[in-house]
């Protein structure tokens, strides 16, 4: 399936802008996308590089580079330089074999050098593991190493202008630009971050190679801070980056989160719930959801993760669980709760783990009495139940039978008393508290280490 079919924020809009952008004589490389962490960065990037290809595949050739998934490699330059030959070598063959005859001098420098720059960084780690007496000893060979890279540097500087000379031979024979998208680089080790920033500036600075980045410049900022010390890191990234743009959402973080959701829990939770013969979530069940986002706020990755326990709720345990918008909104609080802070309601007993659900359905009715008094009802009924059940001694079923037996007097109207029985006359027929705690057990039980 394609990006664009699963583009469930309609970020195509902002990738083709973006791809219209590349395509011409903006000079904007190398460009930045950045977005914190949980953003979907890496599903943007695959989106652009869709519609460089559906679109502009006359003017450009695009690779897409994972960095966090080479950043073991130890060699940010190998892996770019391999990616654009399988690119330039259109899947075949013979064709590769004559680009690696053309720079195979070129490549074997480049391995030697980040090879003896790979064992001199083990080489160190090893010694800070096992101690100051082997990091003498470790030393000596690594100075070996250094000696070696150094007495290459001039072959290195040369042969680095020859890759440059048939880079751009080969991509002027196409006729067209390539772009090189580099993503998860806030992820990687820092020297390898480092590394792939470097080699850009420095083997790669070629007319016809442009290299759009994608990370969370916050984090490269602290990745430059943690290798070099205290220094203006805005002021070192603008050797390597010309422009930067946020990644950008719709009408608010949190509107854009919220759509996200409800159209995951469309096309997954319902699915499955029509399959268990259960009850659907519609967006009035989830309108809570929209309360909790706003008040927490939590990144399109966190939202993926609540969708995934509801999934694992309904699977495992096969009730109808959301047949009632009071039942639903119990749920989802508990399931909010435990997605965000697995501690945040890691207590002892039943009631303190409904307490936490409380305190959150309350907040959720000061939110939508200010915001957005939609809903109200079913969530001040959900608040009652659960205060009823924490407040009374043997819970609300108890309190119910005492009613019945008129041997406690309870403050309790008729109308509360109504909402009670009914709440008990529904399929789950199970109190309100252990609602919660089966819910929170449930997903403990699943999300053990």
């Amino acid at each position: 399936m394609k990006h664009q079919e699963m583009d469930l924020l309609d970020r195509h809009v902002v990738a083709e802008k973006i791809a219209n952008a590349l395509t011409t004589k903006l000079d904007i490389f190398p460009l930045l996308i950045d977005g914190h962490w949980g953003s979907g960065k890496s599903f943007f990037a695959q989106l652009l590089k869709e519609e460089l290809e559906n679109k502009h595949s006359t003017k450009v050739l695009s690779i897409y580079i994972d960095c966090f998934e080479h950043d073991h490699l130890n060699t940010a330059r190998l892996t770019i330089l391999s990616k654009t030959i399988e690119l330039l070598s259109h899947g075949k063959p013979e064709y590769k074999k004559k680009i690696l005859n053309k720079i195979s001098n070129v490549a074997k420098t480049l391995v030697q050098v980040s090879a003896s720059a790979a064992l001199k960084t083990v080489l160190k780690i090893n010694a800070e593991e096992f101690g100051k007496h082997l990091e003498e000893d470790l030393e000596e060979e690594g100075d070996k190493y250094i000696k070696d890279i150094l007495s290459q540097q001039e072959r290195v500087e040369e042969e680095s202008a020859s890759l440059k000379k048939i880079l751009s031979e080969l991509a002027q024979a196409e006729a067209k630009k390539i772009i090189i998208i580099l993503d998860e680089l806030d992820r990687c080790r820092p020297d390898y971050a480092l590394s792939v920033l470097e080699s850009i500036k420095h083997i790669f600075d070629i007319p016809e190679m442009e290299f759009v980045l994608i990370g969370s410049l916050e984090q490269l900022k602290a990745i430059i801070k943690k290798n070099y010390g205290d220094i203006n890191s805005d002021i070192y990234l603008e050797k390597f980056i010309k422009h930067s743009t946020s990644l950008p959402t719709h009408s608010g973080e949190e509107h854009s989160t919220f759509r996200y959701i409800a159209k995951i829990i469309e096309r997954e939770t319902n699915e499955i719930a029509r399959d268990l013969e259960t009850t659907p979530l519609n967006e009035e069940k989830i309108q809570i959801l929209a309360d909790l986002i706003s008040l927490h706020g939590i990144s399109l990755r966190t939202a993926e993760r609540l969708v995934k326990n509801i999934n694992v709720l309904i699977s495992m345990n096969r009730k109808n669980y959301f047949k009632t918008n009071i039942n639903t909104e119990i749920i989802l609080c508990t399931l909010f709760i435990f997605t965000i802070n697995k501690n945040m309601a890691k207590p002892e007993t039943k009631d303190s783990i409904a307490s936490s659900v409380i305190n959150e359905i309350g907040k959720c009715i000061h939110h939508r009495e200010n915001k957005r008094p939609k809903h109200l009802d079913q969530l001040n009924k959900a608040y009652d139940l659960l205060n009823t059940c924490v407040s009374t001694p043997g819970g609300l079923k108890s309190a119910l039978a005492a009613i019945e037996d008129k041997t406690v007097k309870y403050s309790l109207d008729q109308e509360k008393i109504k909402l009670y029985r009914d709440f008990f006359e529904e399929e789950l027929a199970i109190d309100p508290t252990n609602l919660v705690l089966e819910t929170f057990n449930t997903m403990s039980l699943f999300n053990q280490k």
